[in-house]
């Protein structure tokens, strides 16, 4: 797993430049047929080896790791070799230079790349509920919402001008709060975004993964508004997030490479799909958390870690599939025109691969 070694500054440039120049192993090359490397493919007669994106210790993992650990890659003959890349630039970039060909990206992140001329279209799903949080200081907690949304002056994000501010600002002002009158402030890692809210830097912060919880956990802060689970009146959650949520994750590659390799990207979704039925069933869940160990970080100092991880585990496994919503795609487009202030014309059909629709 061997990560770009390219600097967000000026990547769009190079994206294009890599775009026009790449050949042989970038863009829309063939993947390659290699020998089957173990009795568990002796059922294939062709093995393609393909390669796709992983996050360090995220659980947004969850269905691939599930679909390598549970033999489903192998099921569907694909040779899977997993990629690490923790944020959507650097995952585009990989996909022209070649280093991997499926990405895992938040569904905002493609359109504005797509606006720029990267032609990368998404042909799976992964999350069906948006994976943010909003968790608030608990001296910032008021007696109601209203009052909660008034005490917030500063907000910690992962960067400014990335998707979890975006996010998060529709939070603010989808919960009747004022985002444009408030102090964004980019943490970076999720170490320093838990350190933020225990140390009183910001008054709340946009978590994602399994930091939400563990900043509850440990005590930083209370969570406001979760949508990973159904709104409720102990739940409020902005309206515009149960219209995007169906699309909150989704795999992607570019047009070119899914043209080239319909039957390996086929493939792909099936294992997917198998892992995401098999994530589901609550038969399973035990072997669930055994295959999650050590992948997604529960520090074991957090008050009552295990519970923490097994109920990390139960909240994503209900909201894993690989199925396409297109109605949830075209509100994330609409939700990206709106917050990144962008002239978007494409429609969800015209970012999903068609073999996917």
């Amino acid at each position: 797993m061997k990560p770009l070694p390219l600097r967000r500054t000026g990547l769009i440039t190079g994206l294009l430049t890599l775009g026009l120049a790449a050949t042989g192993c970038g863009i829309g090359a063939k993947v390659a047929e290699v020998d089957p490397p173990g009795s568990e493919y002796d059922h294939c007669e062709t093995v393609h080896e393909i390669t796709y994106q992983v996050y360090d210790g995220n659980i947004i993992n969850m269905q691939a790791i599930i679909a390598d650990k549970q033999g489903f890659f192998a099921q569907e003959c694909l040779l899977a070799v997993p990629s690490r890349f923790n944020n959507t630039p650097s995952s585009i970039s990989g996909t022209v230079s070649g280093d991997v060909n499926f990405i895992n990206s938040g569904t905002d992140n493609i359109p504005p790349f797509r606006h720029r001329g990267i032609e990368v279209k998404f042909f799976a799903n992964n999350l069906t509920r948006p994976y943010y949080s909003l968790v608030v200081a608990d001296d910032k907690v008021g007696a109601n919402l209203e009052e909660t949304m008034e005490n917030l002056d500063v907000v910690g994000v992962t960067t400014i001008g990335g998707s979890n501010e975006f996010h998060g600002r529709e939070f603010i002002s989808g919960l009747g709060g004022d985002a444009k009158a408030m102090t964004w402030i980019g943490m970076g890692a999720p170490g320093s975004m838990l350190a933020g809210l225990e140390n009183g830097t910001v008054d709340a912060v946009v978590y994602f993964g399994t930091t939400q919880d563990v900043a509850v956990a440990s005590g930083y802060g209370v969570m406001v508004s979760d949508p990973r689970r159904p709104a409720g009146p102990d739940n409020p959650v902005p309206p515009a997030f149960d219209e995007i949520g169906g699309a909150s994750m989704m795999w992607g590659a570019q047009e070119s490479f899914l043209q080239n390799n319909p039957e390996a990207t086929k493939r792909f979704t099936a294992a997917l799909g198998s892992a995401s039925d098999w994530i589901a069933s609550e038969e399973n869940r035990d072997e669930l958390y055994e295959s999650m160990r050590g992948e997604i970080n529960v520090p074991d100092s957090v008050p009552n870690a295990e519970k923490v991880f097994r109920d990390s585990i139960d909240t994503y496994a209900g909201m894993i599939d690989e199925d396409i919503d297109l109605e949830a795609v075209q509100h994330y487009i609409e939700f990206t025109k709106k917050s990144r202030s962008l002239d978007l014309t494409e429609n969800a059909d015209d970012i999903v691969w068609e073999e996917a629709q």
